[in-house]
C-alpha cells in the first residue's frame, strides 16, 4: 500500500510557523498510521521550524501513529543538526512510503 506523501513548501521559520502547524495538524487528523513528510522544498528553516517538527512529532504519536520525514532540505538539515535532532527526526532513506 503506498502512503500519500505530504511536501509542504516554503519556509519553516517563526514568521511561518503558525500558518504550517495548523496546516500539518489536519494533515496529520486526515491521515493514517503514519504522516509522510518530503520537506525538500522548504526553502528556511529555523529553531521555530525545528519546534514545529517537534511538536508535529509528539502530536503523531500521541494520536498512535508515525511522523516519517523525508528528503530534507538543506535548510531543514542545517537546523536539525544544529539541534542534534538528525537522527531523531529524519527517516532513514532506505524506508520508503
Amino acid at each position: 500500500m503506498t502512503l500519500p506523501v505530504h511536501a509542504p513548501i516554503g519556509e519553516f521559520t517563526i514568521a511561518a510557523a503558525a500558518a504550517q502547524r495548523e496546516t500539518l495538524l489536519q494533515t496529520l487528523a486526515d491521515d493514517g498510521p503514519e504522516l509522510w513528510l518530503d520537506l525538500s522544498h522548504v526553502e528556511a528553516c529555523d529553531s521555530a521550524g525545528v519546534q514545529l517538527l517537534l511538536s508535529l512529532q509528539h502530536s503523531a504519536r500521541q494520536r498512535g501513529q508515525r511522523l516519517c520525514i523525508t528528503e530534507p532540505s538543506e535548510p531543514v538539515r542545517q537546523a536539525l543538526a544544529t539541534y542534534g535532532l538528525s537522527t531523531r527526526l529524519l527517516t532513514p532513506s532506505g524506508e520508503a512510503a
